[in-house]
């Protein structure tokens, strides 16, 4: 994959179906894959907290968005140096049956967050999944 598709931004893809899946009000369309169990696993053993936790915190905490950066991490949505693969996770939402009409627009946000170099920097990531 050339450096052309991976884009420096702080976004996605756990972002995606880690965050906007696990955030979305009731009926809302889930954009992205479950993550694996092995991914939560691991993820739950080097945040410290467990998916249960998560699912209980309707806050954006450190540790929750330091679990979603660890599961975008892991599926490749971003590099280990905080690099976001916005062509990856495009390439997800137009596959996906319950694809966003505003890909493009979503796109275009994940350009201009930045590295993700935070847990922080997952909230602008998740900015860009809003409706």
């Amino acid at each position: 994959m050339s450096n052309n598709k991976l884009i420096s931004a702080s976004a996605l893809l756990v972002c995606f179906a880690y965050m906007v899946c696990a955030d979305t009000p009731n009926g809302g369309a889930h954009l992205m894959k479950q993550p694996s169990k092995e991914f939560v696993e691991q993820c739950e053993k080097e945040i410290g907290v467990t998916l249960q936790d998560l699912h209980n915190s309707n806050e954006d905490n450190e540790k929750k968005m330091c679990f979603h950066r660890c599961l975008a991490t892991k599926d490749g949505y971003i590099s280990a140096d905080g690099v976001v693969n916005i062509e990856r996770i495009k390439e997800y939402l137009a596959s996906n049956p319950e694809k966003p009409n505003n890909i493009d627009a979503i796109t275009s946000c994940l350009e201009t967050v930045g590295r993700v170099s935070s847990c922080q920097d997952m909230v602008k990531m998740k900015n860009c999944f809003k409706p």
